[in-house]
Protein backbone atom coordinates (compact mmCIF):
# COMPACT_ATOMS: atom_id res chain seq x y z
CA UNK A 1 0.00 0.00 0.00
CA UNK A 2 1.12 3.50 -0.71
CA UNK A 3 0.34 5.57 2.38
CA UNK A 4 1.78 8.76 3.83
CA UNK A 5 4.34 8.64 6.62
CA UNK A 6 1.75 10.09 9.02
CA UNK A 7 -0.77 7.38 8.10
CA UNK A 8 1.85 4.65 8.48
CA UNK A 9 2.77 6.01 11.92
CA UNK A 10 -0.89 5.94 13.00
CA UNK A 11 -1.43 2.41 11.62
CA UNK A 12 1.66 1.20 13.48
CA UNK A 13 0.48 2.81 16.74
CA UNK A 14 -3.04 1.37 16.38
CA UNK A 15 -1.63 -2.09 15.67
CA UNK A 16 0.54 -1.88 18.79
CA UNK A 17 -2.53 -0.93 20.87
CA UNK A 18 -4.47 -3.92 19.52
CA UNK A 19 -1.56 -6.24 20.29
CA UNK A 20 -1.33 -4.90 23.84
CA UNK A 21 -5.11 -5.08 24.44
CA UNK A 22 -5.75 -8.44 22.73
CA UNK A 23 -5.96 -10.40 26.03
CA UNK A 24 -8.44 -7.83 27.37
CA UNK A 25 -10.57 -7.81 24.23
CA UNK A 26 -10.73 -11.61 24.29
CA UNK A 27 -11.55 -11.72 28.02
CA UNK A 28 -14.92 -12.56 29.57
CA UNK A 29 -17.67 -10.15 28.52
CA UNK A 30 -19.51 -8.23 31.22
CA UNK A 31 -22.54 -5.99 31.22
CA UNK A 32 -22.27 -2.38 30.04
CA UNK A 33 -25.03 -0.26 28.53
CA UNK A 34 -25.93 3.27 27.51
CA UNK A 35 -29.31 4.93 27.11
CA UNK A 36 -31.29 3.72 24.06
CA UNK A 37 -30.98 7.04 22.20
CA UNK A 38 -27.24 7.40 22.84
CA UNK A 39 -24.72 7.42 20.00
CA UNK A 40 -22.23 5.77 22.38
CA UNK A 41 -22.01 1.98 22.58
CA UNK A 42 -20.22 0.27 25.45
CA UNK A 43 -18.95 -3.15 26.49
CA UNK A 44 -16.93 -4.44 29.41
CA UNK A 45 -14.34 -7.15 29.85
CA UNK A 46 -12.40 -8.57 32.77
CA UNK A 47 -8.74 -9.52 32.64
CA UNK A 48 -6.10 -10.01 35.31
CA UNK A 49 -8.45 -8.94 38.07
CA UNK A 50 -9.24 -5.61 36.42
CA UNK A 51 -12.43 -4.42 34.78
CA UNK A 52 -12.12 -2.74 31.38
CA UNK A 53 -14.87 -0.69 29.73
CA UNK A 54 -14.71 0.07 26.01
CA UNK A 55 -16.91 2.92 24.78
CA UNK A 56 -17.30 4.28 21.24
CA UNK A 57 -19.13 7.35 19.97
CA UNK A 58 -20.49 6.35 16.54
CA UNK A 59 -21.44 9.92 15.63
CA UNK A 60 -19.69 12.86 13.97
CA UNK A 61 -21.17 14.99 16.78
CA UNK A 62 -19.61 15.33 20.25
CA UNK A 63 -21.80 13.90 22.99
CA UNK A 64 -22.06 13.19 26.69
CA UNK A 65 -23.10 9.68 27.65
CA UNK A 66 -24.14 7.87 30.79
CA UNK A 67 -22.80 4.32 30.98
CA UNK A 68 -24.12 1.65 33.30
CA UNK A 69 -21.45 -0.91 34.14
CA UNK A 70 -22.87 -3.56 36.44
CA UNK A 71 -19.48 -5.06 37.32
CA UNK A 72 -18.12 -1.70 38.45
CA UNK A 73 -19.37 -2.10 42.04
CA UNK A 74 -18.26 1.39 43.05
CA UNK A 75 -14.70 1.16 41.68
CA UNK A 76 -13.10 4.20 40.05
CA UNK A 77 -12.41 4.04 36.31
CA UNK A 78 -9.26 5.45 34.75
CA UNK A 79 -9.28 6.23 31.00
CA UNK A 80 -6.18 4.68 29.41
CA UNK A 81 -3.72 7.30 28.19
CA UNK A 82 -5.31 10.05 30.29
CA UNK A 83 -4.60 11.41 33.76
CA UNK A 84 -8.12 11.58 35.16
CA UNK A 85 -10.47 9.35 37.10
CA UNK A 86 -14.23 8.78 36.94
CA UNK A 87 -15.97 7.87 40.15
CA UNK A 88 -19.31 6.15 39.67
CA UNK A 89 -22.63 7.29 41.02
CA UNK A 90 -24.91 4.68 42.58
CA UNK A 91 -21.93 2.26 42.27
CA UNK A 92 -22.54 1.50 38.54
CA UNK A 93 -23.04 4.75 36.54
CA UNK A 94 -20.41 6.96 34.94
CA UNK A 95 -20.83 10.03 32.76
CA UNK A 96 -18.26 11.10 30.19
CA UNK A 97 -17.95 13.35 27.15
CA UNK A 98 -16.86 11.98 23.77
CA UNK A 99 -15.58 13.74 20.69
CA UNK A 100 -16.70 12.73 17.19
CA UNK A 101 -16.03 9.01 16.61
CA UNK A 102 -13.98 8.88 19.80
CA UNK A 103 -13.05 5.55 21.33
CA UNK A 104 -12.19 5.34 24.99
CA UNK A 105 -10.99 2.43 27.11
CA UNK A 106 -11.23 2.61 30.88
CA UNK A 107 -9.59 0.38 33.51
CA UNK A 108 -10.53 -0.10 37.14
Amino acid sequence: WDVSDAMLTQITATDAQFQQLAPVLLGPVGSAATLPDSTVAASSRTFGGALYVIAVNSSATPTTAVLRVDGLAGRTLFPLGESRALRPTKRVYIRDTFGPYEVRIYRS
